[in-house]
């Protein structure tokens, strides 16, 4: 099936069928629009089918907690620009990364597993025999742990892209006119000297 998926992802102009397919069509919108993508930032050993299970989790961070820190208006912006560009290129790495691994903690959260084939284990050679592997469960904690871990490392993420939007805060408008109050402050002190003895600079 990994074959049939990355053969129509390859000739998807030719494939008029498979380009209105709910397979191909879930990708359309998105920031993450393949597998390769996904794989680039978490491994899942170039899967679409463990790419299309945490495809559902993927949308979910984009339509909500993603427009909650960028707003709607800023994120259409983001789909639709050139990603050569440099104000979106310097962003939407970080941004891409944010998803994948917030994706991860809320699939972790959902199915009590890790978004891999094999599901809930870990693998570990056994000792003097090199080929073979034993595969023991994850634990409860051991996975709370995990969901904690990508949650703080896509938060992390988000911050650094929030920091990257406040230093060029003239390329981001839409971002701006959403943030409001969160904008960065004016390094500047403003005051009203009208009628007042004391002038501040």
């Amino acid at each position: 099936m990994d074959a049939i998926l990355e053969f129509c992802e390859r000739n998807v102009d030719t494939l008029q069928e498979f380009l209105q397919s709910p397979c191909h069509l879930a990708t359309e919108g998105s920031f993450i629009k393949n597998t390769k993508e996904f794989n680039s930032i978490y491994y899942i050993n170039s899967s679409r089918l463990v790419f299309l299970k945490m495809k559902y989790f993927v949308t979910s961070v984009e339509e909500l907690q993603l427009r909650h820190h960028l707003g709607d208006l800023f994120c259409a912006e983001l789909l639709a620009a050139d990603p050569a560009v440099e104000k979106y290129a310097r962003i939407l790495s970080g941004i891409k990364k944010f998803i994948v691994f917030m994706a991860i903690a809320e699939g972790i959260a959902e199915l009590h597993q890790m978004p891999t084939d094999r599901g809930l284990i870990f693998q570990t050679a056994i000792a003097n025999r090199i080929s073979e592997v034993q595969y023991s469960p994850v634990s409860p904690q051991e996975l709370e742990r995990i969901r904690k871990e990508y949650t703080n490392k896509a938060e992390r993420y988000m911050s650094s892209v929030v920091e990257t939007l406040k230093r060029h805060s003239a390329d981001y408008t839409a971002y701006f006119t959403f943030a409001g109050n969160n904008a960065p402050p004016s390094k500047h002190i403003r005051r009203d000297n009208t009628n007042k003895k004391i002038f501040l600079a």
